[in-house]
C-alpha cells in the first residue's frame, strides 16, 4: 500500500460475535459504554464497532456522519493523521460540494457498494474531493493537499483542525464535522459513535430534520432519553 494505491478495509460485521465485542467494549470509558444507541429498533441501530485496518498512504473518503453523533476511533497500531472541517454552508455547499446518504435498513440483495436504504432516519454527507490527493516533499516535510485541479472550489475551505493521531491513542469527535483520514502508516484500529445525554438532542433533531418531522413540543425534551427516542423515532418510521 502507498499514497497512489491506498488500502483501507473497514468492517463493521467482524465483531459481531458476542464475546468479541464484549471483550471489546469492557476497555471502553465510561461515557462510551452508556449508549442511548441501545434504545433504537435493531434495524436501525448503528453498527457498535467497526474494525478499520489501513495500509500506508490509505484514506478514507470526505464525510461527515449520520445522525450527527460523537464519533470515537481508537488506534492501537500505526500512525494517522486527521482533518476536521465545521459543517457550514462554505463548507458542505461551496467548497465540498456535498451530497447526502440515507441511513435506513440496507437492501441485503443488493451487490451496490452503497446498497439502496429502506425506511431511511438519517443522513450522512459526503464529498469527492481528497484533501490528501496530492503528496509533495518540501525539504524534511511532506505536504498533502486537495486536488484544485480537479476540484478548484476546495480552494474555499476554510483551514481544518488537523491531528495525527498515535498507537494507543483514542480520539472523540464530533461526527457533524466533515473529517479524513490519512494513514501514515499501516495502522489498525477501531472505531464507534456514542449517544447519551450530552448529544441526545443534537441527534435527535437531526432525525427530525432529515424525516421533515414536526417540531416537538418543548416539554419532550425534559423527558427521559428513552421516551424521547420512542416519541421521535416513532414518528420517523410513521412518516415513511
Amino acid at each position: 500500500s502507498d499514497h497512489d494505491n491506498g488500502i483501507l478495509c473497514m468492517n463493521e460485521n467482524v465483531l459481531n460475535a458476542e464475546s468479541l465485542l464484549e471483550s471489546v467494549k469492557t476497555h471502553e470509558p465510561a461515557y462510551i459504554k452508556d449508549d442511548l444507541f441501545r434504545h433504537f429498533p435493531d434495524s436501525l441501530r448503528p453498527s457498535p464497532l467497526c474494525l478499520i485496518v489501513g495500509g500506508t498512504g490509505a484514506r478514507s473518503d470526505l464525510h461527515a456522519d449520520p445522525f450527527s453523533w460523537t464519533g470515537w476511533n481508537f488506534l492501537f497500531e500505526g500512525t494517522k493523521a486527521w482533518r476536521f472541517y465545521p459543517n457550514i454552508a462554505q463548507n458542505t455547499d461551496v467548497a465540498f460540494q456535498s451530497r447526502r446518504s440515507p441511513f435506513g435498513v440496507p437492501d441485503k440483495s443488493s451487490c451496490d457498494y452503497e446498497p439502496s436504504q429502506y425506511c431511511s432516519i438519517a443522513g450522512s454527507w459526503k464529498s469527492d474531493v481528497d484533501t490528501f490527493a496530492v503528496k509533495t516533499a518540501c525539504d524534511a516535510s511532506i505536504s498533502l493537499m486537495p486536488d484544485l485541479t480537479a476540484h478548484p472550489a476546495a480552494k474555499q475551505a476554510t483551514e481544518p483542525i488537523e491531528y495525527v493521531q498515535s498507537p494507543g491513542e483514542m480520539l472523540v469527535f464530533p461526527g457533524h464535522w466533515w473529517h479524513q483520514t490519512y494513514h501514515v502508516s499501516r495502522t489498525a484500529g477501531f472505531a464507534g459513535q456514542v449517544l447519551n445525554g450530552k448529544n441526545l438532542r443534537r441527534v435527535m433533531e437531526h432525525v427530525i430534520q432529515w424525516c421533515q418531522l414536526d417540531t416537538p413540543e418543548a416539554e419532550l425534551w425534559s423527558q427521559p432519553a428513552q421516551t424521547i427516542i420512542a416519541e421521535i423515532i416513532g414518528d420517523a418510521i410513521d412518516s415513511m
